[in-house]
């Protein structure tokens, strides 16, 4: 009891330090479904269409509300953490979660999954083991169903108990191998499951790197190895924030002191009104070709612009269009 409480007294406190001096609740309160601009629009449509072709006239108002859809909201989010597309088929569907774009559980542990509940069905369903187990699972989606459908990091508290239970499953059959049809249905569930361990590490070292490559800010990458071979050409290389996780990539490949980092995080460098970070005479800020096209009069020397492929927003002149592994296009790089 005591070791048990120390451990949520520590939680808790780290809990409440991430909650009260971290912001953790701006990004709850802006990503939640309540607060969801389309889906809330999305909803005032559906009950407006609803209650105009409702005959049982006012009435209708208790079926066709913010209430009751918000609520069938909630429940589809929270079932669709357990359902077999999500769990065994294809996963959540982010290649930052899943690379392999399958599902979070290998398709031969849904067999494990069964031989557990028919033992436990067998012995004491009502077992506190198993009651913790089950409570565990449920309380478990609660967070991803505030926020949108399943989601592999919001719903991984699920893992543990899933794992336990699996494990449960995978001791009843091997206690039960004497039967030739016990020995027969491991080796199934054996073969299923190196085939599909063969395909997703295929799939992982040969496809989603290149398909998945922007997910993994493959062009910060790019975009700092080419301000890296280039930047001692020009007078002012500029990187356009709007590329992703680019303020955190090019220091790292560029090796720059944390020091320097730190220092330009607290306060920017002006360049011709624009607030960058600067590094050397590399300038990172919130800057698009349009502002590249005002600034050539106002700089005096050679300008390298390295900023994201956009039609609506490219550069005036030559430039040359860097495209992603997977043949679309990434960067736009202009040097004059």
């Amino acid at each position: 009891l005591i070791s048990t409480l120390v451990v949520f007294l520590l939680f808790a406190g780290l809990l409440a330090s991430q909650v009260f001096s971290n912001n953790s609740e701006r990004r709850f309160l802006s990503a939640n479904i309540f607060s969801q601009q389309d889906l809330k629009e999305s909803i005032i449509q559906k009950i407006n269409f609803e209650r105009s072709i409702d005959t049982l006239g006012k009435p209708s108002i208790i079926f066709h509300n913010k209430v009751v859809e918000y609520f069938n909201v909630l429940k589809d989010n929270y079932l669709n953490n357990f359902s077999l597309s999500y769990l065994y088929l294809k996963g959540d569907g982010n290649p930052r979660h899943n690379m392999t774009q399958t599902g979070e559980f290998y398709l031969a542990e849904l067999a494990l999954l069964l031989a557990a509940i028919i033992y436990l069905a067998k012995k004491n369903i009502y077992s506190r083991e198993f009651l913790l187990l089950f409570g565990w699972i449920l309380i478990s989606p609660l967070a991803s169903a505030l926020l949108g459908g399943p989601h592999a990091l919001r719903s991984s508290f699920m893992l543990s108990p899933f794992l336990i239970i699996n494990s449960v499953g995978a001791v009843y059959l091997i206690k039960n191998l004497e039967k030739i049809s016990g020995k027969l249905l491991l080796f199934l569930i054996s073969a299923v499951f190196l085939i599909q361990f063969i395909f997703l590490v295929e799939k992982l070292y040969f496809v989603s790197p290149n398909k998945f490559a922007n997910f993994w800010s493959y062009s910060a990458k790019k975009a700092s190895e080419i301000v890296i071979n280039k930047r001692t050409n020009f007078d002012y290389v500029i990187l356009s924030a709007s590329i992703d996780n680019i303020e955190y990539a090019y220091p790292v490949y560029a090796k720059v002191d944390p020091q320097e980092v730190i220092a330009q995080n607290m306060k920017k460098t002006d360049l011709a009104g624009f607030p960058m970070k600067k590094f050397g005479n590399v300038y990172i800020g919130d800057f698009s070709a349009a502002d590249l096209n005002k600034l050539k009069n106002k700089l005096k020397g050679k300008i390298l612009y390295v900023g994201p492929y956009d039609l609506k927003d490219q550069p005036e002149g030559k430039y040359e269009t860097i495209y992603s592994l997977d043949e679309t296009p990434a960067l736009n790089v202009f040097g004059q």
